[in-house]
Parts: structure tokens; C-alpha cells; sequence
């Protein structure tokens, strides 16, 4: 009997092509999976890892956090940034006990950003910056928006929810605060599921009052800040593990898989 000895060969030939497939097939998983969409995102229960939001208004870095006049610098609107995604960051939001519960917490590189007559080319002063330590806790009037799947809290609950930001000895204690806006803080991807200004996925956005700064003091009495600028969130939240990060995972493990069956053939 005549024995096929190319039979073997055809399968390694073969093989290369069924793991160009296979990673082909995961590639476009990643990009159907990470690109965002407009569709209504749910809000899991689960930490995310937070970035900036790319429609701040403030001049410099982008970012996540703006704390305008945290340090009395000038006469004029000390603006404070926090940028989220800076490789000294490390910025993460955990929802928690059926999104009643929003814990922010982390440390992001920021500080002074330093006027510029080109807005775009402001940068971080070198001695008003720094790694600062965030922790912000929303445990009080945390709920669904009515008639929408996002979360916030309404402005009944205004200053109800605190944290601080830190660095190196000195402390800041944080406030939600509502203005005139109807509510403190809000995540999701607004009523219509565009995002955010368009912005697609999850983002988050709510204004906050700065305490203990012995020089500017908060007037509790009419829930008021006295000093001039912004202070408020501004960032994006992705689900952890990171959706690229777990296909390309899948994608690895997968390939050196079908790498280990074709040696063995």
C-alpha cells in the first residue's frame, strides 16, 4: 500500500492560515467591543478606569478635574487642573450597591496651569504641581435620572456628599454643589445616548466646592462659593478590564494556542 508522506506537510500549510483567521476574527471583535457607540450604555456595578474628557474648556493639559482658585495664586482666576491620563495617574470610580454608590478615587498629576496668550500652549507650573491624592465618595441621593438610565444626584442632596484632595501635607475638603444647575453630579451618556457634548460612552460631570482654605472660605449660609472660576469633574469612564485590554488577552492566549497545535503536527 502506497503511503501519502505530503499528507502531514499540507497540514502545516494549512495551519498559518487558520491562525491569520482566527486573529482577523478577533481584531474585529476588539474594534466592534472598544470603539463606543451611540447606543444607551448601562451603568454596571464594577470599577472604571477614568480619563479625561476631550470638551474642557480650561486652557492647558486636558483633564478630568478642575478645581479653580485651590491655591490663591494671583488676582486673577487661578485655574487648577487634574489631568486624568497622565502616566503619574492613576484614576479609578467604582458604583457600587445597585448604583447607589460612587466612589472616585486615585491620584492624578495636575496643578497650577500657567496663563498663556495661546490658550493650547498653557502648561503646569513647576513648583504649583504635583501628584495630588483624589477621594471623593457619592453615598447620599444617588439614583436613576427619570426616565433615563443614567445616574446622578439631584440638587436636594447639594453638599451632602464630600471627599478630599491632597498634597503632600496639605488637605482640601470637597463638596458636591448643584448651582443652579438641579443637581451635583451626573454619569452616563445623557438622555439621548449621544454621550455627553457628543462625546461617545460614559462620561461624568458635577460641580464641587472647596473647604478648609482658610482665606476663602465657603458661605454655607447661601451654599454659595465666593471666589471666581470653575470647579467640577469632567472625564470619561471605561469598564474594567479595559475591553482592548481583555481582547487582546483572548487574542494572545488564542494565537499561541493554535502556534502550540501547529508544532505538534
Amino acid at each position: 500500500m502506497l503511503m501519502n508522506h505530503h499528507q502531514p506537510m499540507r497540514s502545516r500549510l494549512d495551519m498559518p492560515r487558520l491562525i491569520t483567521a482566527f486573529c482577523a476574527a478577533l481584531a474585529a471583535m476588539i474594534v466592534c467591543t472598544y470603539t463606543p457607540t451611540a447606543s444607551a450604555v448601562q451603568l454596571a456595578d464594577e470599577i472604571y478606569i477614568l480619563r479625561n474628557h476631550p470638551n474642557g474648556f480650561a486652557p492647558g493639559p486636558r483633564y478630568g478635574l478642575r478645581l479653580d482658585e485651590l491655591i490663591d495664586v494671583s488676582p486673577h482666576e487661578d485655574v487648577f487642573t487634574f489631568d486624568f491620563e497622565d502616566t503619574r495617574s492613576h484614576m479609578r470610580m467604582n458604583v457600587s450597591n445597585n448604583g447607589t454608590r460612587i466612589h472616585i478615587y486615585g491620584h492624578a498629576f495636575g496643578g497650577y496651569v500657567v496663563p498663556n496668550a495661546v490658550p493650547a500652549n498653557a502648561v503646569y507650573d513647576d513648583i504649583l504641581s504635583g501628584v495630588f491624592q483624589i477621594d471623593f465618595t457619592y453615598d447620599a441621593g444617588v439614583q436613576l435620572v427619570p426616565g433615563d438610565d443614567d445616574l446622578w444626584v439631584p440638587g436636594a442632596y447639594n453638599m451632602a456628599n464630600t471627599g478630599i484632595i491632597s498634597l503632600n501635607t496639605e488637605t482640601w475638603t470637597l463638596a458636591d454643589y448643584s448651582g443652579n444647575q438641579g443637581y451635583t453630579f451626573r454619569l452616563g451618556d445623557e438622555n439621548n445616548d449621544l454621550g455627553h457634548w457628543n462625546t461617545p460612552g460614559i462620561s461624568s460631570w458635577g460641580w464641587l466646592l472647596i473647604d478648609q482654605q482658610p482665606t476663602n472660605t465657603i458661605v454655607a449660609a447661601n451654599l454659595t462659593d465666593p471666589r471666581p472660576g470653575t470647579r467640577d469633574w469632567l472625564f470619561t469612564a471605561i469598564p474594567t478590564p479595559e475591553p482592548l485590554t481583555a481582547a487582546l488577552t483572548t487574542l494572545a492566549v488564542g494565537c499561541l494556542a493554535m502556534g502550540m497545535t501547529r508544532r505538534r503536527i
